[in-house]
């Protein structure tokens, strides 16, 4: 059974754990602090006298020191570090910074209004009120990038103008906010171990900018040159297999089966845009690798034109998921997939057939029909090279077959029950891990019949591939 090199080793769950909650408790210590500072000089006053301008002064003063320090965490989350990826994973990295921009525009909404409750927002606008100026610019310029964040389908923007757009517009709103906060008031100047905790916290941002411009520029990608781009087999017209080798005298990147990397093509022929694809191939043909993909968007439609020779720098691995992880490593595994959610899994099942691993598995694949199944031939081949493998396709616009291998209709829990009825269940085996691999709606309809079966949280994996 392959032992991952230190490099490749995943974080294991208790070492998840303890890190989380040190990151989070640091995040949360240091947003009551800056929130608290406004109530604790006011503290005699506000018990003395309970004005409701003080209280309400101290309140709004203390929610937008809270919003920087969110802020803050904020652009750590989006600059996509590898060891940001290896603590939270990148899907679940961006879930986070989705949950934090709600709560930094709730912050920082309730800042002017409770400072502003009881007095005018400026006598005059003179010269002297830039700061407010420059804190009501950025508090517009976060409520505009939220809304196109949320509503950029149906206005039809680009996902690529969007993208850059958030990009470029985070780092300037970022610097305005915290010159607002160290000039609009005294309150934080005048507690220099705040201060120095917030540049403390603005340093590790700017070493994320370094790494969000280095990759921006190319110099912290690894270059490759397309080898060839195939179909993955007879009947899929709307699929492409692109195969990538280092470019001559690169080292190439390594990884663990079921991770992903993001691509920038560098031809003519396609959009120079950056999107995630899932790495399908082994670690053992390192350094070439292989990514199966489904041509259903502007971007990934034209890949079909790239030629042997073009350049495309690649940004990863990224993601936790995979096998690599578990403990005990032979757990049995019950591999579900929807569509082309199956490409993590061909990398797992190519990893363990390289190593005639024996454990027990099962694939459970749901497509619409046998024409939507790729590399359907190598499947039969991992299925003889694995002894334990079994494989069940579920097609949703397919009459019932005489085949005990196929299903007709939409995945459903009886096809998962009969799925781990093929695990085993002894006291004697490990307990089996569930991977989840498809569209959003499928992949919530398996996790829910899981767990309906007795199957634990911690025992089911997800792979939201759409970022």
């Amino acid at each position: 059974m392959r032992e991952f090199t230190l490099r490749q080793r995943m974080l294991q769950p208790v070492e998840r754990t303890a890190l989380l909650g040190l990151f989070w408790l640091a995040v949360a210590a240091l947003a009551a602090v800056v929130a608290a500072r406004p109530f604790w000089l006011r503290w005699e006053e506000l018990n003395a006298f309970g004005e409701a301008l003080d209280w309400t002064t101290a309140i709004g003063k203390g929610c937008g020191g809270a919003a920087l320090v969110l802020l803050l965490v904020q652009a750590l989350l989006g600059a996509r570090s590898r060891w940001m990826d290896r603590l939270f994973g990148l899907d679940l990295v961006y879930r986070v910074h989705r949950g934090l921009a709600v709560g930094i525009l709730a912050l920082a909404t309730l800042h002017p209004m409770f400072l502003h409750f009881y007095r005018p927002f400026a006598e005059n606008l003179a010269w002297g009120a830039w700061p407010l100026v420059l804190g009501s610019l950025v508090l517009t310029g976060l409520w505009m990038s939220a809304s196109l964040a949320r509503f950029r389908r149906f206005v039809e923007l680009p996902y690529h103008w969007w993208q850059q757009g958030h990009r470029l517009a985070a780092w300037p709103l970022l610097f305005a906010a915290f010159v607002h906060l160290l000039a609009v008031s005294e309150d934080y100047r005048r507690f220099p171990g705040l201060v120095l905790a917030l540049l403390g916290l603005g340093f590790l941002v700017l070493l994320a900018l370094r790494t969000r411009l280095l990759k921006r520029f190319g110099v912290a990608r690894t270059p490759y040159v397309v080898q060839a781009v195939t179909a993955p087999g007879p009947t899929s017209p709307d699929a492409v297999e692109l195969l990538l080798e280092p470019q001559a005298g690169g080292r190439g990147m390594e990884f663990v089966p079921g991770q992903f990397a993001f691509l920038l093509p560098k031809s003519k022929a396609v959009p120079g845009e950056e999107h995630p694809f899932t790495i399908a191939s082994a670690p053992d043909d390192l350094p070439r690798l292989a990514f199966t993909i489904r041509c259903c968007g502007d971007f990934t439609s034209r890949l079909a034109a790239l030629a042997p020779g073009d350049t495309v720098l690649v940004d990863g691995p990224y993601g936790r998921f995979s096998y690599a992880s578990l403990t005990p490593m032979n757990s049995p595994l019950l591999l579900v997939a929807g569509g082309v959610g199956i490409t993590p899994m061909l990398s797992m099942l190519r990893t363990l057939a390289r190593e005639q691993d024996p454990r027990a598995l099962c694939l459970v694949w749901a497509t619409r029909s046998k024409e939507d199944v790729l590399h359907a031939q190598e499947l039969k081949a991992l299925e003889a090279t694995l002894e334990n493998l079994r494989v069940v396709h579920v097609f949703s616009r397919q009459r019932m077959s005489a085949n005990l291998a196929e299903r007709s209709g939409r995945l459903r829990p009886s096809i998962l029950k009969e799925a781990l009825d093929i695990l085993p269940h002894t006291p004697q085996d490990p307990p089996p891990h569930a991977f989840i691999c498809g569209p959003p709606a499928m992949m919530h309809l398996a996790r829910h019949a899981l767990l309906e079966l007795g199957m634990p949280a911690r025992r089911i994996h997800l792979e939201r591939f759409a970022l």
